[in-house]
């Protein structure tokens, strides 16, 4: 005779190998990424991303928020929100920026048309998963 329980175990093994299925599948991207306030670089780190997830990304000086996705065609999406902290706190909140890449591309640009804040992102591209 079997447990009225073990369906709910069968379901919940179900459920955990559906969600490492998904995990396996989701594309992940890496870019480094630096942050500049007035020439100064205050950001600098290489991040990994995971399309569709949004990332919080922080040093001493700055905060940068990523959202990624990719274009139907091929282009790697990211909208980054950029704010001050520390000693640039006083600038808050920045705004948002959005930029399409193509794998390998590189790209420097002002943030929200803010001629004292630039942002260059290198080398995006997915992730070697092993």
């Amino acid at each position: 005779m079997s447990s009225p329980l073990g369906g709910f175990y069968i379901g919940a093994y179900n459920r955990k190998k559906a969600a490492e299925q998904e995990q396996k599948a989701r594309v992940k991207l890496t870019a480094d990424v630096a942050l500049y306030f007035d020439g100064q670089c205050v950001f600098e780190q290489q991040l990994f991303i995971e399309v569709g997830i949004k990332g919080l990304f922080s040093s001493d000086s700055a905060q940068i928020e990523v959202t990624s996705s990719i274009s139907d065609s091929g282009l790697c999406c990211l909208e980054l929100d950029v704010c001050g902290k520390g000693a640039y706190e006083h600038l808050g909140k920045i705004g948002a920026q959005q930029v399409n890449l193509a794998p390998g591309d590189s790209l420097t640009t002002q943030v929200c048309a803010n001629e004292r804040v630039k942002v260059a992102i290198a080398q995006i591209g997915p992730v070697d998963q092993k």
